[in-house]
């Protein structure tokens, strides 16, 4: 078994609430877990404009692992403009 952590730190500028903030970053949430078998949470922070998120994932083989976090991080570059402004990623295994 391989498993697979990536951790994204997301830049949220101009953006006028912690609301607003959680719900995009809520959305991104869902749909991670939606499409890739995924677990997915944010980390809390105080920053209006700094939103964490982290995402981790787990199979028998290492290439799926890494496609499936290509395909999130992918996914979280191309969500509503805002600049991810650091991306770390793990891959342990096999087990």
């Amino acid at each position: 078994m391989y498993v697979g952590f990536m951790k994204v730190k997301i830049f949220f500028e101009g953006i006028s609430s912690i609301k607003e903030r959680r719900r995009v970053l809520r959305m991104i949430l869902d749909r991670a877990r939606s499409g890739w078998n995924v677990s997915a949470a944010e980390e809390p922070s105080a920053e209006r404009e700094l939103g964490v998120l982290a995402f981790v994932t787990v199979s028998d083989q290492r290439d799926v692992v890494e496609k499936r976090l290509d395909a999130i991080e992918e996914m979280v570059h191309g969500c509503h403009g805002f600049p991810v402004l650091e991306v770390s990623r793990e891959v342990d295994g096999p087990w």
